[in-house]
């Protein structure tokens, strides 16, 4: 652990990182008495996910040895004391989980671990942390010594959110200009899609990935030749791709697609893939096609809120309201009058002016969302408290023109609310009444919930003084020893459980005042609520009556005067040894033991030092010319433990040399060993320390000198060891101009003692690279204030730096797309719309002069021109809007440009490398590089969009290009739109005169129908007549043969007249009026079934039905229907089973849904619509009678009285037949 009086603790205190000193011994302790040491990571999880508590015990098992400052910053603590005291109240989940991880990696012997984490600041937000664990070397055993920092990942966190954003931001881009990209590897066929290219095929990525099969198969059948025609041309090279099919999603809606492709070499690959977009052009292509189907607007209104939702027109001052309005409020109403004057009279008289003043700020500011509270009228009169949540929709200039939001109703939460705090007031004033005091406090965060007055009184304090258990017994316990001990004897009671041990008598409190009292004190704990409760009686007046009763018996302690080193003295020819009285005070031995034998002084020395050390004074006696010896060794206390001691000895010989006596002294150098030990330990954590930060870190001394480099700053200065930067200046580490700059900081920092902190500078590193750093340094001083050197610490920003100014680049052009398509979506005139897109795209990216030009032929030459249209262009360059030369320019004198824009590639060039026509422009204006994207309007090279630079050379990155593309494709999409457009206009108009003569056409061909059918009824009855009478007549005189015939021919003609009847009642169908009327659908059912009873008998069929309501609409041509349906599953009956017709009907809304179900023959799902034309016939008249004109006539009857029929089948599974009737029937 640092001392306070450390050198290095002021590189911990002001390191950028928060670093944490940790002993994780007890924990490590705690896991091997749980047998969890050394067992395998899965089953030592699942035990910790199993048990939590024994996280819980690790977590306050915990020691916290020591932390810098920039913990206090990242966790917003005034100081360390209040960040100790709060440390546990500051664990989230996520903090516990990565506790968890690092409990697991003990049981692993790890000793360095990294994870990512949560924890919460003192200001109750919420940090993301990244956290490395480290155990320092030499404590790899105990754990006593843990290194973990928890660096601040916030920023970085937020950084990939704004990538996210950013790139979402991109996605919504491609979705509003409805584009996506792809990739087609030839070689392996694999198919990459962009996120939007899902979108449009309808396709969830994470479930279907795209391939060559599958993009085949949604291709539509109509289009799957040309695709394949051009795919292959573009994949030979041919061709650059550029043309439109059909898809079927995977959802089953048919879309018009754009691709636009070419084969390009992929450097990463190393090969040629097919590479695109693809843009969804499904409304353009409906536009154009004058299919476009109207949109129809729902008005869904939520049911299953109890809130009361709105949408309050600010200008026009009404409000639609919610269902809730009827459902909490009584009202039925969906829309009201609303302003600001009144509020609709809804508002509580009372609450008005609130309401008004609160609404009126929010107006005013720039706030997105409103909420307050007041009374709202009902529809009985009465009022009920309502939480009022808006949303402010602003127009472009920020004022908000509309509301939409929510009112909830509170009444009872306020009433229920209302009487608790009369039911707490109840309490609180009884317990404040009680003659005892009475306090209840949390028992995991010592926060006092509960405290009455006469508890304060007795301790003499105000509540606010007690309100947590640590600064209580800091104020009632001010000596510091005796609060130890009670604290102590009170953990220990509490945590035996015995409740008769957590009642303490005798107990000396000191009030604010400084008096004295003694008290009795009882603890309650409530471990299922986590609570505490504290009771206290004031004993002092007895307490004072019973030490009147006794004697004080005064004791006299008279001091031995102390000596600071332990006497021996050792008579070799005895082979006694003296231990003197210091052995007591020192180590703990009793004044019994003053002699002792040389075994037993031997034993006293630890065995790792007992051979050297005996060997040693071995040796020395035996060397005459040796008279004293000296050596370290621990000495084994009377208790068992071992001190450090230093021995000094005198040898004593007779007249021959030989030794008779030594006298020595032994120094217990204990206190000395731990202090180098520390110093070595501190060493040993601040070189681990520095040595894995990854900023740079150095530390100078009073003559600029390098004193300390860490690992991360050696390799920035260029060097390989550490040793090659000590004593070295910045003069001798970098050129003049940044050691400059360095050095008038280090002259701030040492003369005038201010720090510098957060400097952003330049550095050149090792590589050669130009690095931006932000760097802090302060000065380092002794004792008395004076500096001796200073402490620096870089952090490398240069990816920081370069990743703001492109995300604000990024964040500038994906601005700039969605602004260019708002401008062309919502403007017909593209042209006019394309003047501001201009100006915007010109700003985007830099621009000098940003231009359109568009084709045309020349009438005499047949050359194709171009002419400028439209131009923007900076103040600083001229204008060429209005220059004459530009407005017939052949392009086929600039052969390179064309090449490029048939390919529909972009033409890139400057004046370094340009000729002939082109150069003369380029030289005028003073243009340095030009880009121009070629424009195409199906198919034909319609014109191209430019942009000059003439300041400076310019290069363009792919991203860039990108964008420019993006958006010469949605001018494309606004001009052929704009040209749809025109051209469906023409088409509805000629589509409204073809209407109006296929209804004359109609009208002629149903009056044609009905009196065809009249007059041909007359020669069929003659034809039938005459040929029965021939059969009759001459009989006798035909053969087989010949009676054959007539009947074929009468046959032939009751046929003939069976189609003429059911045509003329399809004619008659829609031309003749039939009043609605009240149809009991039982009773319709029943005429049905008995006018095919005999059928119905010779079939054993079986008609089912139950309780069918009944329904208004025109009877005759229900009952028509109904008896076509059933006939028809009678007649086509399968041959193995009975048939059975089951006849239902459902309420659906403003409709009726009949179903007429049969088990027959069923029909095979390419007639499910050919059976409803008429004169269409599944079978043969052989087998089956009639005239395939039923189901027609059927089909009319529903259309004309507003519904839908259809059928459901499949061959030999039987047939549903469905069809809808409106309950309200438009005669």
């Amino acid at each position: 652990m640092l001392s306070e009086n450390s050198k290095y603790k002021a590189i911990f205190d002001v390191a950028p990182i928060p670093i944490w000193e940790e002993d994780f011994s007890e924990i490590k302790n705690y896991l091997d008495e749980l047998d969890l040491m050394g067992k395998s990571e899965n089953s030592v999880r699942n035990k910790l996910l199993k048990s939590p508590e024994i996280i819980n015990a690790c977590i306050s098992k915990l020691r916290i040895l020591n932390f810098n400052l920039a913990c206090l910053e990242l966790h917003k603590a005034n100081s360390k004391q209040e960040l100790l005291e709060s440390f546990h109240k500051l664990i989230l989940p996520e903090t516990g989980a990565a506790f968890l991880e690092q409990i697991v990696g003990i049981t692993q012997g790890k000793h360095s671990m990294e994870m990512e984490s949560k924890m919460m600041s003192m200001d109750g937000s919420v940090r993301e942390i990244y956290v490395r664990w480290k155990v320092v070397p030499g404590f790899e055993d105990s754990l006593k010594e843990v290194l973990v920092t928890t660096e601040d990942i916030s920023s970085t966190k937020s950084q990939i959110e704004k990538q996210k954003e950013t790139e979402q931001k991109l996605n919504d881009a491609q979705k509003i200009a409805k584009v996506g990209y792809f990739e087609f590897d030839p070689a392996t066929e694999e198919l990459f899609w962009s996120e939007e290219v899902y979108h449009i095929w309808e396709m969830d990525p994470e479930k279907s990935k795209p391939g060559k099969i599958k993009l085949w198969q949604s291709i539509h059948p109509d289009d799957r030749k040309n695709f394949q025609l051009v795919l292959k041309k573009a994949l030979s090279g041919e061709i650059n791709a550029d043309f439109k099919y059909r898809i079927i999603t995977s959802e089953g809606n048919t879309k018009w697609i754009k691709e636009k492709g070419s084969l390009k070499y992929d450097q990463h690959s190393k090969t040629e893939k097919y590479k695109g977009t693809i843009q969804d052009v499904t409304e353009e292509e409906v536009l154009r096609q004058g299919l476009k189907e109207l949109l129809k607007r729902y008005h869904l209104v939520s049911k299953a809120t109890s809130e009361i939702i709105y949408d309050w027109d600010l200008v026009n001052g009404s409000i639609f309201w919610g269902e809730g309005l009827r459902s909490q409020f009584g009202y039925h109403i969906s829309s009201s009058s609303v302003n600001l004057d009144d509020f609709g009279g809804f508002i509580h008289p009372e609450d008005e002016s609130f309401v008004r003043e609160s609404m009126n700020n929010f107006f005013k500011s720039k706030d997105e969302f409103w909420q307050g509270e007041y009374r709202f009228k009902k529809s009985d009169g009465s009022y009920a408290t309502v939480i009022d949540k808006g949303y402010g929709v602003r127009n472009s200039k920020g004022k908000i023109e509309r509301m939409v939001g929510a009112l909830q109703d509170i009444t009872e939460i306020k009433k229920t609310t209302e009487d608790l705090k009369q039911r707490n007031h109840f309490i609180q004033t009884t317990i404040d009444n009680l003659p005892i005091g009475i306090a209840v406090n949390s028992i995991d965060s010592g926060q006092v919930t509960l405290m009455n007055k006469k508890f304060a009184e007795i301790y003499g304090w105000p509540m606010e003084d007690l309100n947590n258990i640590p600064s209580f017994f800091e104020k009632v316990y001010p000596d510091p020893v005796y609060r130890k001990q009670l604290q102590e004897r009170i953990l220990a009671d509490v945590e035996s459980g015995i409740p008769e041990k957590m009642n303490w008598s005798g107990i000396e409190i000191t009030t604010k005042e400084g008096k004295k009292k003694i008290v009795t004190a009882k603890n309650i704990p409530v471990y299922d609520q986590g609570l505490m409760i504290s009771t206290v009686i004031d004993e002092t007046e007895k307490y004072k009556a019973e030490k009147e009763l006794e004697k004080i018996n005064e004791r006299f302690l008279y001091a031995t005067h102390a000596v600071s080193d332990a006497i021996w003295d050792w008579n070799l020819e005895s082979e006694t040894i003296f231990w003197g009285n210091g052995y007591k005070t020192l180590f703990g031995y009793p004044l019994e033991t003053n002699y002792v034998t040389q075994d037993a002084w031997e034993h006293a020395i630890h065995p790792e030092d007992r051979i050297a050390i005996v060997k040693s004074i071995t040796a020395a006696r035996k060397d005459k010319s040796v008279s004293k010896w000296e050596g370290e060794y621990r000495f084994k206390k009377y208790c068992g433990e071992y001190a450090f001691v230093k021995e000094k000895t005198i040898i004593l010989r007779n007249d021959k040399g030989k030794p008779v006596r030594m006298v020595g002294a032994l120094q217990d150098i204990s206190e000395q060993k731990r202090t180098e030990e520390l110093i070595a330990q501190e060493r040993n954590l601040l070189r681990t320390l520095i040595d894995n930060i990854p900023d740079y870190i150095y530390v100078k001394d009073k003559d600029f000198k390098h004193l300390i480099n860490n690992k991360a700053n050696v390799q920035l200065i260029g060097k390989e060891q550490e040793s090659e930067t000590i004593g070295k200046t910045v003069f001798d580490l970098f050129p003049s101009d940044f050691a400059e700059l360095f050095h008038a900081d280090d002259l701030k920092v040492m003369k005038h003692k201010e720090p510098v902190l957060n400097r952003e500078e330049p550095i050149i590193d090792g590589h050669g690279q130009v690095r931006i750093l932000s760097t802090s340094k302060l000065p380092l001083k002794d004792p008395e204030g004076k500096v001796f050197g200073l402490v620096g610490i870089s952090r490398d920003i240069t990816e920081n730096k370069d990743y703001e100014k492109s995300l604000l680049y990024k964040t500038k052009l994906l601005e700039t797309i969605t602004s260019v398509v708002k401008l062309l979506l919502f403007n017909q005139d593209w042209l006019k719309a394309l003047e501001e897109c201009l100006e915007l795209i010109g700003k985007a990216i830099g621009a000098d002069r940003v231009y359109f030009f568009k084709n045309y032929t020349d009438a005499e030459s047949g050359k194709l021109m171009t002419r400028q249209l439209v131009e923007w262009n900076d103040p600083e360059v001229s204008s060429e809007l209005e220059n004459p030369d530009y407005q017939k320019l052949s392009l086929d004198d600039f052969p390179e440009f064309l090449t490029k824009a048939y390919k529909k590639e972009p033409f890139v060039t400057n004046s370094k490398n340009t000729s002939g026509p082109l150069l003369k422009i380029l030289s005028e204006q003073n243009i340095k590089s030009i880009i121009q994207f070629p424009i195409f309007i199906r198919k034909d090279f319609f014109g191209y969009i430019g942009f000059d630079y003439c300041k400076q050379e310019r290069f363009w990155s792919d991203e860039e290009i990108s964008f420019l593309k993006t958006l010469t494709s949605n001018i494309e999409v606004a001009i052929e739109r704009a040209q749809n457009l025109e051209s469906l206009k023409a088409l509805n108009e000629k589509l409204q005169q073809s209407n109006h003569e296929l209804g004359m056409s109609n009208k002629e061909l149903e009056q044609f129908a009905y009196v065809a059918s009249h007059d041909l009824q007359e020669p069929l009855r003659m034809i039938t007549s005459f040929l029965s009478m021939i059969e009759r007549k001459y009989a006798e005189q035909l053969d087989d043969k010949g009676v054959q015939y007539i009947r074929f021919a009468v046959e032939g003609a009751m046929r003939m007249k069976s189609i003429i009847l059911d045509l003329l009642e399809y004619s008659r169908v829609g031309r003749i009026h039939i009043p609605s009327e009240s149809i009991n659908l039982n009773l319709l059912l029943e005429e049905i079934t008995s006018l095919f009873q005999t059928n119905i008998e010779e079939n054993k069929a079986k008609l089912i039905w139950s309780s069918l309501p009944t329904i208004k609409s025109q009877r005759p041509n229900i009952r028509q229907v109904l008896q076509n349906l059933i006939s028809n599953a009678l007649k086509y009956k399968s041959e193995d089973r009975d048939p059975i017709v089951e006849i239902k009907t459902y309420e659906e809304g403003d409709i009726w849904h009949f179903e007429v179900a049969d088990n027959g023959l069923g029909i095979a799902e390419e007639y499910h619509k050919k059976i409803f034309i008429i004169f269409q016939r599944l079978h043969g008249k052989e087998k089956y009678s009639g005239t395939g004109i039923g189901l027609a006539i059927c089909k009319k009857i529903i259309e004309n009285l507003g519904g839908k029929i259809w059928v459901e089948s499949s061959p030999d599974q039987g047939s549903i037949f469905h069809f809808t009737v409106p309950k309200k029937h438009k005669n």
